[in-house]
């Protein structure tokens, strides 16, 4: 059963600026009706254990902007669901969620999990610190939402050996990265789920062609060049070496 992540992160009513994760609302909104009339299965639960072979998609989104309510409500009026990391420092901060609409994230069918606490790449910090930061972001999400927080997204994808050990501590089931690609089962506990970001303008042809994994092999050998890209180039250059090749 292969299944697809496909990632997001805020969404504006115009979208300003150079940033090329930033779509507008009516694009994600768009994009979430291609999604509805696509006829592929959408992942509706945390739980990856499923008893049938169909080919899956989830939807997840990064960060936990103000914007996330906006979207899960678009996802739930199409009875779609999706999973929202929250980095747990910026909660009630001007611009991101407060600790009301995240629980209103899981009253529309979301689900709520881990992008750390201060959205830092836990791969470059000390073992001490990173563990402090996937520690203490569960445990402010288990308090907010009253019950266990079972999903870890890597900011920026940054994770080692070390990293993913401390998230199993943490007893996180589900570790998410930005790696590229498609994933298949069996989906363990120490399993890293790859992710395909969506950018602003992606035209419908390039979206669907994604979300139905057209032309796989070539665009596995493309997530393996993306991904030393990624790991040699600062962020500003990657992202714009990224949207030149898309």
């Amino acid at each position: 059963m292969p299944l697809q992540f496909i990632t997001y992160h805020r969404t504006e009513e115009v979208a300003s600026g150079k940033d090329v994760y930033v779509l507008t609302h009516d694009e994600f909104s768009h994009q979430v009706d291609l999604v509805a009339q696509s006829g592929l299965s959408v992942l509706r639960s945390p739980a990856l254990d499923f008893s049938d072979d169909a080919y899956r998609i989830g939807i997840t989104f990064d960060d936990g902007y103000k914007s996330d309510l906006i979207n899960a409500e678009c996802l739930a009026k199409k009875e779609l669901s999706a999973w929202f990391f929250v980095s747990t420092a910026n909660v009630g901060r001007p611009g991101y969620l407060d600790q009301n609409e995240i629980r209103e994230l899981e009253r529309l069918g979301m689900t709520v999990g881990s992008h750390s606490h201060d959205h830092v790449k836990l791969d470059i910090l000390s073992m001490e610190e990173s563990r402090r930061q996937i520690f203490l972001s569960k445990e402010i999400l288990e308090d907010i939402l009253g019950h266990r927080v079972d999903a870890l997204a890597f900011p920026g994808g940054g994770y080692r050996p070390a990293v993913v050990a401390a998230a199993l501590d943490a007893q996180f089931r589900y570790l998410m990265t930005t790696d590229w690609g498609v994933n298949r089962p069996p989906f363990q506990a120490a399993s890293l789920l790859r992710r395909n970001n969506i950018l602003r303008g992606t035209s419908d042809k390039d979206f669907l062609r994604l979300i139905r994994s057209d032309s796989l092999y070539a665009r596995q050998v493309g997530f393996s060049g993306n991904q030393v890209a990624q790991a040699l180039l600062p962020e500003g250059a990657y992202r714009g070496l990224r949207q030149w090749f898309r």
